[in-house]
């Protein structure tokens, strides 16, 4: 594990991009959020949502990946504007092999088990957020590092509703 600011998870992944996605991604970080973890599985995590919001969104939709922090935890938010996840399938996103039915997108039903995973082993968590019609967040949450009370969210303070401003906006 080590410290250091999610832009620069956030702008590795930008600059990897190719052509058609660096078009539809947008990322809105301005503020520092330094973390301690392991700095490849977190990009790992952060690349798995954008490339899911890119698949199950059409190809003209945009993408919005916002960092942002409160006092002590850093959020990355992965936005698309896809079909959103059905309330039956919500509960169940996150097993291990789990796919919603329905889905014509390619996979395994790992990606988002595993990115969830990382996310825990390294302080925090992985959440849907928001899930509608018009789309899904889904919540990267890491604690900052140096904070004075380090806290994962609780999973009733980021629960599946409608499509509102994630925090911080």
């Amino acid at each position: 594990a080590e410290v250091f600011d999610l832009n620069e998870i956030l702008h590795t992944i930008k600059v990897g991009l190719d052509e058609d996605a660096a078009r539809r991604v947008n990322f809105l970080h301005n503020v520092e959020a330094m973390v301690k973890g392991d700095r490849v599985l977190l990009e790992i995590v952060v690349q798995n949502l954008i490339q899911n919001a890119l698949k199950y969104s059409a190809v003209t939709d945009p993408v919005t990946v916002q960092l942002s922090a409160d006092r002590d935890v850093a959020f990355v938010d992965v936005t698309d504007r896809g079909m959103g996840v059905a309330p039956n399938d919500r509960e169940f996103i996150f097993m291990k092999y789990y796919r919603a039915s329905g889905q014509s997108a390619n996979g395994s039903g790992l990606g988002l088990y595993i990115s969830r995973e990382i996310a825990r082993q390294n302080g925090g968590d992985l959440l849907l957020s928001a899930s509608d019609a018009t789309g899904s967040t889904f919540r990267l949450s890491l604690p900052i590092e140096g904070a004075r009370s380090n806290r994962m969210l609780a999973p009733s303070e980021a629960t599946c509703s409608n499509m509102s401003a994630p925090e911080g906006a």
